[in-house]
């Protein structure tokens, strides 16, 4: 290539270069004043000055965030429950807050007829339970604790949608009792026969509670011997409750 090219391609970017700066700095704003031009929000951006240099990687970050937000507000529902007999720890696992005056629902095998002593713990506090009504044929149990003014997770509807993103939020008390929150993150990755995930969970898990990213949730988790979770439904629950 001879240098007489070379400088003529140096001249075309540099002029592409100024035209580029002047059409973001000058005529953009100008278009953004003009109807219906004014509408578009890329082109009214560049009003204030804003340029968007990556567009998808904005809308990844305030999802992310709104994410976040939203477990964290659901998280204060979350409880551990924990079975014994004779001091010695049947079953544990999680659940979840239905009514602000104690009422809680988690899995039916986290609480064994056998068991002299049940526990639900909140808040670093520990409470003893009464069973309110079992429903052997879908997986649930409802228990009660005498408290007040807890925090709800309401439950969503069944407009689910395959492959839509999910989470679930569970709460677990170690052997030193203290209490802690865990959570896993997937996708919806059957609607029927059953409700289930693209992502697996200990045995901890049982009872947790699943959301959409909206917040609302969707059902209540039950963890088979490999990990895979099974989704009992939030109409389920609901019918429970009645």
């Amino acid at each position: 290539m001879s240098k007489k090219t070379i400088g003529w391609l140096l001249v075309i970017f540099f002029i592409g270069g100024v035209a580029g700066m002047l059409g973001s700095q000058l005529f953009l704003p100008w278009l953004a004043g003009i109807a219906p031009f004014d509408r578009i929000d890329w082109i009214a951006r560049s009003k204030d000055g804003t340029t968007i240099i990556n567009k998808t990687e904005r809308i990844i970050a305030e999802r992310s965030s709104v994410d976040l937000e939203t477990i964290g507000r659901l998280q204060n529902s979350a409880v551990a429950v924990r079975s014994q007999r004779a001091n010695k720890i049947l079953t544990e696992g999680s659940g979840f807050v239905l009514t602000s005056d104690g009422l809680i629902v988690t899995a039916d095998i986290l609480v064994p007829e056998k068991a002299d002593k049940i526990s639900i713990f909140w808040n670093n506090k520990e409470y003893a339970v009464k069973i309110i009504k079992r429903d052997q044929i879908n997986g649930l149990i409802l228990l009660k604790i005498e408290e007040t003014s807890l925090p709800v997770a309401a439950l969503g509807s069944n407009n689910l949608k395959l492959g839509q993103e999910v989470f679930s939020v569970g709460a677990r008390i170690s052997d030193l009792g203290i209490f802690s929150l865990f959570t896993h993150r997937g996708y919806l990755a059957s609607l029927a026969p059953e409700l289930t995930v693209d992502f697996k969970a200990s045995q901890l898990s049982n009872g947790s509670f699943i959301s959409d990213i909206s917040g609302s949730i969707i059902g209540l988790d039950l963890i088979d011997t490999a990990g895979d979770i099974i989704i009992i439904g939030a109409d389920k629950i609901r019918e429970l409750l009645k």
